[in-house]
């Protein structure tokens, strides 16, 4: 299973005798965001931090209280958008002992930090939910709460945001709606996560959505819910609709299965290809070929590759690729997927096509080419090469050997998840930005080199 990037997830768990067992169920069925994992338990006596990975199995670390009523876990990328840290961080406050797990970006991450250095704050690791414990901890506010909000108050960015007290779950999502965050129930327990997949997974049920600029307090007394953030118009990830989140999720009410074939079917209809069949470069990429499977009138063949693991060092690392069904021979494929980065293993997928006797293979992804970094944590891979997102389509099949490379532009896949072109941040694709990070207003200090 891939890993999407730094973005990552976060789930949280209110009052279940079993929180973090629950919590790493929950996490595990985010390891799409992220393997590298790790939690914070509360306990009656004091709140513990915990690292590890996601591999196989869903067994809690040995030095996780079973009996603790609350946790809160991320997951996130070996590839961390300009190294900052996505790991939760536990601190004492004057409020007690509280801990912060974030996913997303903040994009004054550079101020905010200059403000602390400059104040007298010591700053261990680079890391937003550093920064907001320094914040929470630095207001004049008497109340937790009230802390919280004066803290967030100064951040911008794309963030969700868990902060675990004793005895009080709290969960925030930037004002922008641009991360996602979503309520669940188990009985009487409360769940949060970053997609209704985890809720399923942890045995809940999914209640909501938390608002853009909502902030969820679950305490004794129940749910409390404000807005203490002026209200915006919000800018949810466009992305997330096309390959972030799980197609088993539900995105902004929707399915996400049903949104991914919907797209497959107006990239057909955009790219249509003279073939036999049609098939998805991975399980990720299935809706969306089968969209364009129904559109064009063609044989939809599931599972037809099998990425095998990555062999080599360096930049002679290569992943080995098996064709599972042999009803490839002598055929005209239309290999569906939603990007078209270095990150696809393209030159042993299309040669085993070909090996397996493919008369032609044809690419179609169900996006446009990646043309600019995410400043909101999802650390994107570049285009296929240099300039690869300016390229014409028949460079780019020539740089993949393709008999032909086709992609849906942003208007119609707009059209296909039903956003309206003020309504969503599309900035991988257009450069048009709800937020500008600190860094793209000074040249000087490009995001990313090249």
């Amino acid at each position: 299973m891939r890993e999407i990037g730094s973005d990552g997830a976060v789930v949280g768990v209110y009052g279940h005798a079993g929180a973090p067992r629950l919590a790493l169920t929950g996490v595990s069925a985010l390891s799409h965001r992220g393997r590298r994992a790790a939690m914070i338990a509360g306990r009656a006596d004091r709140i513990q931090r915990v690292l590890f990975r996601l591999e196989e199995g869903t067994r809690p670390p040995d030095d996780l209280d079973g009996a603790s009523r609350l946790a809160i876990a991320t997951a996130a990328s070996r590839r961390s958008a300009e190294g900052r840290s996505t790991e939760p961080v536990v601190a004492q406050t004057l409020n007690g002992l509280i801990g912060v797990a974030t996913s997303g970006r903040l994009v004054n991450a550079p101020s905010l930090e200059r403000d602390l250095l400059a104040d007298g704050a010591v700053l261990h690791r680079s890391s937003d939910a550093e920064l907001l414990l320094h914040l929470i901890a630095r207001s004049g506010q008497r109340t937790l709460i009230n802390r919280v909000v004066d803290a967030l108050s100064q951040a911008r960015g794309g963030f969700a945001v868990l902060l675990a007290s004793e005895g009080t779950l709290v969960a925030v999502r930037d004002p922008l709606g641009i991360r996602p965050l979503v309520i669940g129930r188990r009985g009487p327990a409360a769940l949060v996560a970053t997609e209704s997949r985890a809720i399923a997974r942890m045995g809940g049920v999914e209640v909501r959505e938390v608002e853009p600029g909502e902030m969820v307090i679950l305490d004794r007394d129940g749910l409390t819910s404000l807005y203490p953030f002026p209200r915006q118009e919000p800018r949810p990830c466009l992305r997330e609709a096309v390959a972030i989140a799980s197609h088993d999720s539900l995105n902004q009410g929707t399915s996400g299965f049903e949104v991914r074939r919907a797209i497959g079917e107006r990239l057909a209809a955009a790219s249509p290809a003279g073939a036999d069949l049609v098939t998805a470069l991975a399980q990720w990429s299935a809706p969306a070929a089968v969209g364009f499977a129904q559109r064009s009138g063609l044989p939809y063949l599931p599972q037809l590759l099998d990425l095998g693991r990555e062999l080599g060092d360096g930049d002679r690392r290569e992943t080995t690729v098996t064709i599972v069904d042999p009803m490839v021979r002598g055929q005209r494929v239309v290999l569906v997927h939603d990007s078209v980065g270095p990150e696809v293993p393209w030159a042993p997928i299309l040669r085993a096509l070909r090996g397996a006797g493919a008369r032609e293979v044809h690419v179609r992804v169900a996006a446009p080419p990646t043309r600019f970094p995410c400043i909101y944590g999802v650390a994107l891979m570049p285009p296929l090469s240099p300039g690869g997102g300016d390229r014409p389509a028949d460079e780019l099949a020539s740089a993949v050997d393709a008999d032909s490379v086709g992609w849906l532009e942003l208007g119609p896949l707009r059209e296909a998840v039903q956003s309206p072109a003020d309504n969503a941040c599309d900035g991988c694709y257009s450069g048009r930005y709800p937020l500008v990070h600190e860094d793209l207003e000074q040249p000087q200090l490009p995001l990313f080199e090249g």
